[in-house]
């Protein structure tokens, strides 16, 4: 006597396509989900250091994310998984540059400001900086309005001109950040890594 289980061949290719498929899609997006709990935990960081309001809001708003999944694209060119936060990370030049350009009009005649084209001068500081000529240059722009006499009187603050040094304010802070929101980013990732393998699972199985 024998017998015959139906629907064992289905079973066999779903399971294989979940474990195939759906888990490289799940460690995938299991990844994307741990970065916004790291980049949360790194703008807690900034604003809990020495450093001060003004300084702690540039460095809050340089801070971003870069996710790319990689694989193949049409093309068949394989890419490689890309994952991270930081300083100036996720955004385009086109961005920067524009904020950039915002923030030193604002700034000026006193400097460029802080965006995320400069914003390493606040986390690893700088030597001791000098006016350079297009320092100069834009000193006297600023200065255009004031009679020549008084004028005069600023000539040293042309190129050479010493403009200080920045201190480093959040050396470090990255791996302090990354340490502090590991529980959050990993319970983040494996939340998700579920719900797509849970997704998978029903959309293979809805006709049981």
């Amino acid at each position: 006597m024998s017998s015959a289980v139906s629907g064992l061949a289905d079973l066999n290719r779903n399971l294989s396509h979940i474990q195939e498929v759906a888990s490289k899609r799940a460690a995938s997006a299991a990844i994307g989900a741990a970065l916004a709990p790291i980049v949360k935990s790194m703008k807690s960081s900034i604003n809990g250091s020495s450093a001060s309001a003004a300084a702690k809001k540039a460095a809050r708003q340089a801070v971003g994310k870069r996710f790319l999944r990689g694989g193949t694209n049409k093309l068949g060119k394989v890419t490689a998984l890309v994952a991270k936060v930081g300083f100036a990370v996720g955004m385009s030049g086109k961005r920067i540059a524009k904020q950039s350009a915002k923030k030193a009009e604002r700034a000026r005649p006193k400097g460029v400001g802080i965006t995320a084209s400069n914003i390493h001068w606040l986390v690893l500081g700088t030597g001791d900086r000098v006016l350079t000529g297009k320092g100069r240059a834009q000193f006297e722009r600023s200065m255009k309005d004031v009679p020549v006499g008084v004028l005069s009187g600023h000539r040293g603050k042309g190129a050479g001109h010493p403009t200080g040094r920045v201190e480093p304010l959040f050396a470090g802070l990255a791996p302090q950040a990354l340490a502090a929101g590991a529980a959050e980013a990993i319970n983040a990732a494996a939340a998700k890594a579920r719900s797509v393998i849970l997704a998978e699972v029903r959309k293979k199985y809805v006709k049981f």
